[in-house]
């Protein structure tokens, strides 16, 4: 039988936990496709509008296996990104 100090130390093994932990939370507040679709919609004149023109479930669901989950703030720094590169090729 395999022990986890066999494995691991303590510290180590906390870690671990911790960092699970940390994953679940981050889990919790991530957005599904209808929230972000949503969320995208509210913010459609600032930068949301590629989200809803652009994007369906499946980009949303290939985005968050490449890149992760989809918070609020990612998404709003997402569309806030995207705003900012459209005034920069506008020359505003």
């Amino acid at each position: 039988m395999v022990k986890i100090s066999d494995i691991w130390t303590f510290d180590e093994w906390k870690q671990s936990i911790d960092n699970q932990r940390k994953e679940t939370e981050k889990m919790k507040k991530s957005l599904s496709w209808k929230e972000f679709y949503k969320l995208a919609l509210r913010n459609y004149e600032n930068g949301g509008d590629g989200i809803v023109e652009c994007w369906d479930e499946n980009t949303f669901n290939e985005y968050v296996s490449k890149f992760g989950p989809i918070t609020e703030k990612v998404a709003l720094d997402m569309f806030d990104t995207a705003e900012q590169v459209w005034t920069d090729m506008q020359g505003w």
